[in-house]
């Protein structure tokens, strides 16, 4: 499943995708990911 992120999702999540281990991929992967809570 690719899951791409928009144009408003990349400027509201800019500050973690530009942390060292938290890059585009990480921040797609965890977009897809789901919780049972």
């Amino acid at each position: 499943m690719a899951v791409e992120l928009s144009d408003e999702e990349m400027l509201r999540y800019n500050r973690q995708i530009v942390l060292r281990g938290f890059d585009f991929d990480g921040q797609e992967r965890l977009k897809a990911a789901r919780v049972l809570v």
